[in-house]
């Protein structure tokens, strides 16, 4: 079985205490092992399900998921 990835749910504050939601990925065993987890990646929840999709279907290495993540956001936003 493949590596199981899932939308990561944090919480950050800004500068004037505000609080906000941002989400990211985690990387998974099937036996449940946290492998990597690349947080604050998106404030859009949709945004950051629509990612853990493309790496369901593309299945990058736990090593790689930060520069996977890095070129999804370049496409993403022109970059």
């Amino acid at each position: 079985m493949g590596i199981l990835y899932r939308v990561k749910t944090d919480c950050v504050w800004d500068e004037c205490g505000a609080a906000f939601t941002v989400y990211g990925v985690t990387a998974y065993t099937a036996a449940g092992e946290i492998l990597c987890a690349v947080p604050d990646l998106f404030f859009d929840r949709e945004k950051a399900a629509a990612f853990v999709r493309l790496c369901r279907s593309e299945q990058p290495q736990p090593w790689a998921l930060l520069e996977f993540a890095e070129d999804a956001l370049a496409a993403q936003y022109g970059g």
